[in-house]
């Protein structure tokens, strides 16, 4: 992991100094850094802009399971091993389980969740279930609104709508529950099936990223820097973005890896990371990567990505990521 080390900052200015002495000794005038092909020092400030920022296209194919209507039946996740990012999952990790019925179709509301626009209007019914201690599943049965029993195995008919399992596992105070798992659930007068469980070979995001073709940003290398986001006017997938939910400032060092790589395994890119590095922004446009704790100084080795979120939408996907230039 990285450490404050001015070694880089160190080596730039005695550069500068060789270049601006060869060029007064040979008797040259004009721009010292342009005469001996210095590049300009890296600043300590940077205005993040649309042109820094990564693309991406991402989608989910939600597993769809067929249930007797009007009929109680049990949700399983027992056999579960791995989350739709493909992580390790663990049944005790689930905090939040809720069935939410909408008006869309499966295949918008799929398309809504990989872009995480789940239109809130379209949402008819949400009714959630606390797991018994040490189970894995809910009863339909088992599920109520704000504790209260609505008899759902009598609502579960056919023509009703969406409706949509969802688990999740809670995070900080004031970030969003992380959803670990989606399955649809189809109410069916042909069905006597009473027992959903989930499976880990369906229902994976996929994500395809690029950080190849963005414009890096450059900053000095050691401490001091500072972003500002103001600027930015779209996200990753080129849709109008609301810098009032990027309320989350992440800073990743990698080493040992190129862009390809790292956009190859696009969705392990925190988890992987040789330091990760995370800062409250909520209601700001500016920072500094001082603020960050512990943090370390940047240094011009391996490879720096700084990414903005929201701490409060259910994605996994920032809404900006980009490359520091550090020199």
């Amino acid at each position: 992991m990285p450490s404050g080390r001015s070694l880089p900052a160190l080596q730039a200015r005695q550069a500068a100094w060789c270049a601006c002495l060869l060029a007064c000794t040979d008797g040259s005038s004009g721009d010292a850094n342009a005469d001996s092909g210095t590049a300009e020092p890296a600043p300590l400030h940077a205005e993040l802009g649309d042109a820094n920022n990564f693309s991406y296209t991402a989608a989910i194919d939600i597993p769809s399971r067929p249930l007797a209507a009007r009929t109680d039946a049990w949700l399983s996740w027992a056999e579960l091993t791995v989350d739709m990012l493909g992580h390790p999952f663990h049944a005790e990790e689930v905090t939040d389980v809720a069935l939410v019925v909408f008006s869309s179709s499966q295949a918008e509301v799929e398309a809504q969740v990989a872009a995480d626009d789940v239109q809130q209007a379209e949402v008819s019914l949400f009714v959630t279930c606390e797991p018994e201690p040490g189970a894995a599943g809910c009863w339909l049965s088992d599920f109520g609104l704000l504790g209260t029993d609505v008899d759902l195995e009598e609502r579960f008919e056919e023509d009703t709508g969406t409706w949509m399992l969802t688990l999740a596992t809670a995070q900080a105070e004031g970030r969003a529950a992380r959803y670990r798992r989606l399955l649809f659930l189809e109410p069916s007068e042909g069905s006597t099936e009473t027992v959903a469980e989930l499976a880990d070979d369906e229902g994976r995001f996929e994500i395809a990223a690029e950080l190849e073709a963005l414009e890096p940003v450059p900053l000095a290398a050691g401490t001091g820097q500072t972003v500002s986001w103001a600027g930015l006017t779209r996200d990753g997938r080129g849709e109008p973005l609301d810098l009032f939910k990027l309320d989350l400032l992440t800073l990743a060092w990698i080493e040992g890896r190129g862009l390809a790589e790292v956009e190859a395994s696009f969705l392990d890119l925190e988890r992987d990371a040789e330091g990760l590095y995370e800062l409250d922004v909520t209601g700001r446009q500016e920072a500094g990567l001082d603020e960050l704790p512990e943090a370390p100084g940047l240094i011009a080795e391996g490879l720096w990505l700084l990414g903005l979120r929201c701490g409060t939408c259910a994605s996994p996907m920032p809404r900006f990521l980009t490359v520091l230039e550090v020199r």
